[in-house]
């Protein structure tokens, strides 16, 4: 980090009033020098520029204003005799000061202001590194769960991880409040570390109990495209399975469309590597890109989540269902599972479910919710339970209240 950033990161994790009071301080700090060497009639009065500066970064062109012209009283032309003898001042030694300091005040503030534009983005960059790192540290970052459903008998298969930070002052916040700020801010491979092991853990916990009896679960878990490059992500898989004790045949790692489609060669070679850890692959988001279908026949993929505008369109005019027919029956023929993404209407699972797709996700089933509402729910389909009937007329599962996403994310996100 350079100087000029530290110092800037500095003041603006100041509260105002200490800025106020540091900016006053230095003023007085200003005065008495210039008075102990002899005042402005004899001192040049440079030791001003100094709050005058501070004020200009921290508060624009209203604190450089405000400063100047306080500056430019304490540093009217007051020499110690003057003081001495009580020597009144005239009114324009003062006014032609403060005029010069205001001049000097406004032409800091315009051209810090232009300066300061891409320094303020790049320590709010540093700044919110720091808070994301400083969040994982107190593990206020929590995984919830969507069900991954099979269209023939709605039972649950799988659930997909997904990340919620529980922020002290604001409360449960969706992916799409900070997703791009830990992407942006370098924080995005330790965050993801994080969800995977958390989601790991606590499969394998409904392994050894809810699930014991079943002999084959999937966990979903999102990689971006910057952890996708990071050397040792093999490892930290592998790692990461061997802590936890749940099977690489229960790891399903996802990766969307767009970040593969980045580099085919980098991505294919990463996939394989990847591959070769033991855990199922599926490419998000599927059909957005469609420059991908000359290539996926390259990719170690298992599985295609097809992405969820697809299945929004289902049911409007268009040749919509044809296009998501024919996306299932190419995954099909390059022997990959489909997953439907974001079914929220009975009558687009059963227009999936014809169409040949085998799994789905989305609100009409379960929306995201705590692993503690997730264990109930594995646990009552030990009984026969299920989150949704399969005729068109089935009533959605009730789910808890759900914050509002502030924008659809691709990584770590909501269906």
């Amino acid at each position: 980090m350079t100087t000029s950033s530290y110092l800037v990161g500095r003041l603006a994790g100041l509260s105002t009033a200490t800025v106020a009071a540091l900016i006053g301080l230095l003023l007085v700090a200003s005065w008495a020098v210039s008075y102990a060497l002899g005042g402005a009639g004899v001192v040049p009065p440079h030791w001003f520029y100094v709050p005058i500066l501070v004020a200009a970064v921290r508060f624009r062109w209203r604190g450089a204003l405000g400063t100047a012209l306080i500056a430019g009283v304490l540093a009217g032309p007051l020499l110690p005799e003057n003081v001495a003898t009580h020597t009144a001042q005239a009114l324009g030694n003062w006014t032609g000061r403060a005029a010069f300091f205001v001049a000097l005040g406004l032409i800091m503030a315009s051209l810090i202001s232009v300066a300061l534009n891409g320094l303020s983005r790049e320590v709010e960059r540093l700044r919110d590194a720091r808070t994301l790192a400083l969040a994982l540290h107190r593990r206020e970052f929590v995984v919830w769960y969507q069900p991954i459903i099979d269209l023939k008998d709605r039972s649950i298969v799988g659930v997909e991880a997904l990340v919620r930070w529980n922020h002290p002052t604001r409360g449960l916040l969706p992916p799409g409040a900070f997703i791009g700020i830990a992407e942006e801010s370098g924080v995005i491979g330790a965050l993801g570390s994080y969800v995977l092991h958390e989601a790991c853990a606590q499969v394998a916990v409904w392994r050894t109990s809810v699930l014991h009896d079943v002999p084959s679960f999937k966990l979903a878990v999102n990689l971006s495209s910057l952890q996708l490059v990071e050397p040792g992500l093999e490892a930290t898989v592998s790692s990461t399975l061997r802590e936890t004790g749940l099977p690489a045949s229960w790891l399903c790692l996802e990766i969307t469309e767009t970040a593969v489609m980045e580099d085919i060669e980098r991505s294919a070679e990463r996939l394989t590597q990847l591959k070769g850890v033991g855990v199922d692959l599926a490419i998000d988001d599927f059909g957005v890109g469609h420059s991908s279908l000359a290539y996926l026949h390259r990719l170690p993929v298992d599985i295609v989540k097809i992405d969820q505008s697809f299945v929004a369109a289902l049911g409007k005019p268009g040749q919509h269902g044809a296009m998501v027919g024919a996306l299932i029956a190419l995954a099909h023929t390059l022997d990959m599972r489909t997953v439907a993404e974001g079914v929220e209407t009975p009558r687009q699972a059963l227009q999936l479910g014809e169409l040949g797709a085998g799994l789905a996700q989305g609100f009409l089933f379960s929306r995201p919710q705590p692993a503690s509402a997730i264990g109930p729910l594995l646990e009552r389909q030990r009984s026969g339970h299920r989150l949704a009937g399969p005729g068109p007329g089935a009533p959605p599962a009730p789910n808890p209240p759900e914050p509002a996403l502030t924008r659809r994310n691709w990584h770590l996100g909501d269906r």
